[in-house]
């Protein structure tokens, strides 16, 4: 995790990030890589913040 991150996005939504690198790996969907991606949307409208989990592509086959 970055520094902003760690200061900045409250606990829950930290434990949340890893919980869904978690359930990747129980999934066996994809090979994880190191940089693993989250982006961040706030609803407003419904008081929720929504996740979108993605890793970077790896160019190394």
């Amino acid at each position: 995790m970055t520094k902003e991150v760690i200061e900045q996005a409250p606990k829950e939504i930290q434990l949340r990030c890893w919980q869904l690198i978690d359930e990747k790996v129980k999934q066996a969907e994809v090979q994880l890589v190191y940089l693993q991606i989250f982006e961040f949307n706030r609803d407003d409208q419904r008081k929720t913040i929504n996740i979108t989990h993605r890793q970077e592509e790896s160019y190394h086959r």
